[in-house]
């Protein structure tokens, strides 16, 4: 049975305050600012759209004409490129498990690239999709593609120089019947959570990857998911961050939502603590870019994410970054053709305002034949928003 869930989806109200459910949040100082250190770019050949890590190594995946880059951060203030292997797509996605890692190339499908020697990475099996292969996630034995219109496809790769498709989930074979375009993909447990441009987040059961079955889908815009301790962090076109609740998945609600000033399309995230780094792509108007980097949200509070911090970086001149990921304190960058792009953050506790209590009179005597009893002290009790919750 699929669920589809329609209220509740968090919106920013007039001045940029943020509304969840129609219901106004209260407006309080983050719990700490990001600050971020410049660490400086390496250049590329190409247009890097998609990066992660694995232990000293960064995987960046460089669109039609630069394969997959492979970078040495043991020294972090000079990553150096160690490795490279081209493929026949436009890599749009990687992922990384063991020795390999899994490309999503394009109209050339799902490649597998020994990288047990990162300085001598090596194709060692493909497989043909019939929809362009954008994102990709591993779990166990099985990686889970993102192919835009053909849905999402589930290859078994035990066998990496022999992937086989053994699954697939349709959007528009099942309720509520419309044509997907699914961009992002991620696993955690027994679902697949699939951003899907068209409706929203669609959550699929996987427990038996040969046979994909929907469950619920939340209307919303959404372009790229990450799902961590039960909660689905969600970037799409206007809006840097939903966060969902998805611990019952046959009824996730969406928490809190937040759109930056001019609403800048999301395009990835990471998440990494209390903290959600949101790659933006820069506002254009007149052939002429504004904006664009990354920008930090405090999600410590799911119901109300908060600005914590924003970096725009070089790449925002030529259509912005496209990928980011986290590694400890770093935070890495794919800045299209800006290449490879490197900041550091720390952090700084905001101070909190606090309730003050007034005094209680002090009791006086007086002729009187009994003394004046002492007024009672004010009782003071923090006010906490109701605040209201979608779905459920």
């Amino acid at each position: 049975m699929l669920l589809l869930l329609l209220a509740g989806q968090g919106l920013a109200g007039a001045g940029g305050a943020p509304f969840l459910g129609g219901t106004p949040l209260l407006s309080a100082v983050p719990a700490s600012t990001v600050v971020f250190q410049d660490e400086g770019s390496v250049s590329l050949p190409g247009n890097a759209v998609a990066v992660t890590t694995a232990g000293d190594y960064a995987f960046v995946v460089v669109g039609a004409y630069g394969g997959l880059r492979i970078l040495d951060l043991v020294t972090s203030a000079a990553p150096r490129e160690v490795g490279f292997v081209d493929t026949p797509g436009d890599a749009w996605g990687i992922a990384v498990s063991g020795p390999f890692a899994y490309i999503a190339d394009g109209s050339a499908g799902l490649r597998v690239i020994d990288i047990s020697d990162p300085t001598r990475p090596r194709e060692v099996g493909a497989i043909a999709l019939p929809g362009p292969a954008v994102r990709v996630a591993v779990a166990g034995n099985y990686a889970y593609v993102a192919a835009r219109g053909a849905g999402l496809r589930v290859i078994d790769v035990a066998q990496p120089a022999a992937p086989r498709e053994v699954g697939v989930y349709d959007p528009a074979t099942e309720p509520p019947y419309t044509p997907g375009d699914v961009l992002g993909v991620a696993v955690a447990g027994d679902y697949a959570y699939l951003a899907d441009r068209t409706i929203g987040l669609r959550v699929v059961e996987v427990t038996d990857p040969r046979a994909p079955r929907a469950r619920s889908v939340v209307p919303l815009s959404a372009t790229r998911v990450v799902v961590v301790g039960g909660l689905a962090y969600v970037t799409g076109d206007g809006v840097d961050l939903t966060v969902v609740d998805v611990t019952a998945p046959l009824a996730p609600r969406v928490l809190g939502t937040y759109r930056a000033p001019g609403s800048p399309n999301g395009v990835d995230l990471a998440v990494a603590g209390p903290y959600v780094f949101v790659a933006e792509q820069p506002l254009s108007g007149g052939g002429v870019f504004r904006g664009g980097g990354v920008r930090a949200l405090d999600v410590s509070d799911p119901l109300s994410p908060r600005d914590a911090g924003f970096f725009q970086t070089p790449g925002s001149a030529f259509g912005g970054p496209l990928g980011v990921t986290v590694r400890g304190s770093e935070v890495l960058v794919a800045d299209s053709l800006a290449g490879l792009h490197l900041l550091r953050f720390t952090t700084i506790p905001s101070p909190t305002a606090t309730a003050t209590p007034t005094p209680a009179p002090t009791a006086t005597r007086t002729p009187m034949p009994s003394p004046t009893p002492s007024p009672t002290p004010h009782s003071y009790r923090p006010w906490v928003p109701v605040v209201g919750r979608g779905g459920g």
